[in-house]
């Protein structure tokens, strides 16, 4: 993809990758500037991630380069979701945004289900539904770390064939 810009343009602009299947690197202007996993055409060479993340470049010219690298070793690959293109200011903010959205929800969901267990257990007549509502809440808050940004990855090593979703 050829961007052309205005002499007047921000120096610094930034590119968002939420999901690419399943090996991705990005060059800007001939040059690696950052990717997940290792994309090769030889599959013994291939390493599978899928790990959101994020790049920043300055261009020093009006135009700029950007290639997409993408492999694959099974039948499906290639960009899933939508590429986010601005200045990395706009790009650090809506990351930052989203896993402060994604922190806060899983914090509501361990209060709750905290809340619930503790119910459970001090009650003098133990009802199971709150048990099986804080086992809920647990398996809800491992669904979010592990979606979008990929909160629990970043924490946990997690082989690629158990991460797919």
């Amino acid at each position: 993809m050829r961007i052309l810009l205005d002499d007047e343009s921000p120096h610094t602009f930034g590119l968002k990758i939420s999901e690419i299947n399943t090996a991705s690197a990005i060059y800007v202007n001939g040059k690696l500037v950052g990717g997940a996993g290792l994309p090769s055409s030889n599959s013994d060479l291939h390493e599978n991630n899928k790990i959101p993340y994020s790049v920043s470049f300055g261009p020093k010219e009006n135009e700029v380069d950007i290639l997409i690298h993408v492999s694959s070793k099974f039948n499906e690959g290639g960009i899933i979701k939508p590429l986010r293109f601005g200045t990395i200011e706009a790009i650090t903010y809506r990351n930052n945004l989203s896993i402060g959205m994604q922190l806060l929800f899983c914090a509501v969901l361990i209060i709750h289900g905290v809340y619930a267990l503790i119910l459970y257990v001090i009650g003098a007549n133990p009802n199971k539904g709150l048990l099986y509502f804080s086992l809920i809440l647990f398996s809800a808050l491992i669904t979010v770390l592990g979606a979008d940004d990929k909160l629990l990855y970043r924490v946990f090593e997690i082989n690629y064939v158990w991460g797919q979703n």
